[in-house]
């Protein structure tokens, strides 16, 4: 055989297989946009409005998930269909998403309209140390939430905390998002800190989780954080402080807390007083707080 025949044939591979990785592809990229959001794909804000209300069993949902409204419930459909007490949809992604205008409550069931924001732009204080603000982090590896005692203007506003209070309940308390005021999107939730694999020596701490993850999103439940207030604790002592902890669905909640030693927001269930490290004074009322 001569060589320009053997290269003849393997030029025709090639193009074979050039053209079958173009088809697959084009055949990807095109399953892809179905998936993601219709401002991702450039469509107008009519166009998106129209697009989620006749394309209510895909993932266009997704549309919903911000501190406002978070359109996850937290259930899955790939199974049996979405519980009808969610009153929620099955997208394709098998996922049970709350139908345009409606937004998931702190028990895993849609509800319509948005979250009331109860306090805007607020910093919160240790009781502890004062003088010290919680905050987020500009950059930072695990995404902890941290202290300090740097001058305000130093923060850039990371300091500062949007808290919406959703409907409905866990265990007879109420729910919270505490979300970032400068960053969209994010919001503050006590998570496992992987121990011994983070070198940490609590088990729980306040992270900074960003909302807008739209292949698998977060269970609202692991977002959501309770908020309480001292009034009537303590002989009034902390009158004008809370505290922030877990739901609390299993039990006791961890409630977010300094330990010394660090500057890093950690979580205890040692006790249901995490004592003054887990107190917070707010810059301005949290309107409706129930008692701790």
């Amino acid at each position: 055989m001569e060589p320009h025949a053997e290269e003849s044939k393997a030029d025709n591979r090639g193009r074979r297989i050039a053209i079958v990785g173009v088809l697959v592809c084009t055949s990807w990229f095109a399953g892809y946009t179905a998936g993601i959001s219709p401002a991702a794909q450039g469509l107008s804000e009519a166009d998106q409005v129209r697009f989620r209300g006749t394309n209510a069993t895909t993932s266009l949902s997704l549309l919903t998930l911000d501190e406002s409204c978070y359109g996850f419930t937290g259930g899955t459909c790939n199974i049996n269909d979405c519980a009808a007490s969610r009153h929620a949809e099955c997208t394709n992604n098998n996922q049970c998403m709350c139908p345009h205008g409606f937004c998931t409550g702190a028990d895993g069931s849609c509800y319509k309209g948005n979250y009331k924001l109860v306090a805007g732009g607020v910093s919160l204080e240790n009781v502890y140390w004062p003088g010290y603000w919680l905050y987020f982090q500009s950059a930072s590896l695990l995404n902890q939430l941290k202290v300090s005692n740097w001058p305000k203007e130093t923060f850039a506003g990371r300091q500062l905390f949007d808290i919406y209070e959703l409907p409905g309940s866990v265990s007879g308390k109420k729910q919270y998002f505490l979300a970032s005021h400068t960053y969209k999107n994010w919001v503050a939730s006590i998570r496992s800190t992987g121990s011994v694999l983070s070198l940490s020596a609590s088990l729980w701490g306040l992270y900074a989780l960003n909302l807008e993850h739209t292949i698998a999103p977060w269970d609202p439940q692991k977002l959501i954080v309770q908020i309480c207030s001292m009034k009537d604790a303590k002989g009034g002592a902390y009158k004008d402080a809370v505290m922030i902890g877990s739901p609390g669905a299993m039990g006791r909640p961890n409630w977010a807390y300094i330990h010394s030693g660090s500057s890093l927001v950690y979580g205890t269930t040692i006790a249901t007083d995490p004592g003054t490290g887990g107190y917070w004074n707010p810059s301005a009322t949290i309107e409706g707080l129930q008692i701790c």
